[in-house]
Order: structure tokens, then sequence, then C-alpha cells
């Protein structure tokens, strides 16, 4: 798959096969993960994957109570148990590494999608201390390893339909980049530039 349909085409699922995820898929997310760019190369990510039954239906009990505790809406959480879940992790609490990760993370999020599996990035499953005790306990993480998110990888159930929708109320690109400052912002309410060829023309770049 070509990177920008790969990018166009990723989705936030949750809506999964009971589908094994095969081995050698999870090594080349895996691997694309390791290959991200790192503030000074440091790459300060550690990735669990976490396959096991048990833990899956523990680790959905724990999301649900988070759910409840953050009164967020509600939602069918079995997809956990379906899909292959990874653990990802940073080995410092600074910034640029908890960025570093992040792109990391993206990279896992694109290759899945190349391989034609759905994806999912949560951190609530990892926003309670009991959660991250379970994690920490289950994963035998060692000493400084912090849980930042937790990923679903596998086969999507869902349909064309509620792909898209995840597309609703995306940003169009006139109103996420500006050129030079954001004095050059076109106005809200004049939202056709679509390429930045548009946004670097004088001509159709209006203060805001």
């Amino acid at each position: 798959m070509d990177f920008f349909d790969a990018v166009k085409n990723r989705r936030s699922i949750r809506s999964f096969k009971a589908q094994e995820v095969p081995a050698d898929f999870l090594a080349k997310m895996l691997d694309a993960a390791r290959l991200a760019p790192s503030a000074l190369n440091e790459q300060p990510w550690e990735f669990v994957v976490i396959a096991d039954q048990v833990k899956k239906k523990q680790i959905r009990v724990l999301y649900d109570a988070a759910r409840s505790k953050f009164t967020l809406y509600k939602q069918d959480t079995s997809f956990l148990e379906n899909a292959t879940l990874i653990l990802a992790c940073t080995k410092s609490d600074a910034t640029r590494d908890i960025i570093s990760v992040a792109l990391a993370t993206e990279n896992l999020l694109l290759a899945a999608t190349a391989l034609g599996l759905g994806s999912l990035v949560m951190t609530t499953p990892v926003s309670t201390e009991e959660q991250v005790s379970f994690f920490r306990r289950e994963c035998n993480l060692p000493a400084g390893i912090i849980p930042l998110a937790l990923i679903a990888v596998g086969y999507s159930t869902a349909s064309s339909s509620q792909k898209e929708s995840g597309m609703q109320g995306m940003r169009e690109l006139s109103m996420t980049a500006v050129i030079e400052n954001f004095s050059n912002r076109r106005n809200a309410n004049r939202r056709s530039a679509t390429t930045v060829g548009e946004l670097c023309c004088n001509s159709s770049i209006q203060p805001a």
C-alpha cells in the first residue's frame, strides 16, 4: 500500500474479528515502530504484545471501570478481547521521550493499515493507578518503564460507512496550517483552500 493511502485509510477501529494476528505481521509492525525518529536518537520506547485471553479480559474490566470513573460515553468494549493488544511504554516521562514514543506508535498504526489491519490507540487503559499497577505486575515491567498507551490491532469488522464516519469533523488543511504566521490564516467562513499551493498563494490568503 502506498504511504499516503495508508495515511488516508487509517481509522480508529473498535470492532474486530476473533482472529489472531499473524506473528510476521506483528513483527513488521513492531519493526516499523523501532525505526521511528527519536529525540537524541534515544529510542525510549518499549512495546509489550498481549495476546493472553485472561489478561485481555482483565484489561477490559479495568478499562470499563476507568471509563465509568471519568464518565465517558458508553461503549461496547468487547473489541479488547478480540484484538491483539500492544502496550506502548516509555523509559522516562520527559516530554521529548513521550513525543518519541508517539512517533513510534504512529509508525506502528500505519504499518497495521498497510497490512490490511485495523487499529486503535487508547490512553484510558493506562489512566489510573490500578491499571498501571496491573500492567507492571502482569507484564513484569522493569523499574522506570512507564505505560503510555494501549494499542489494539486486528481484523476490522467495521462497515465502510462506519470507517467513513471517522473522517467527519476533520479540519481542512486551510484550518490547520498557516504560512509564516497566523495573520495569514484564512477566514473561518472561507474554507476552500485544500492544498499547500493554495495556502501559499497571496491572492487566496486573507487575514483572519
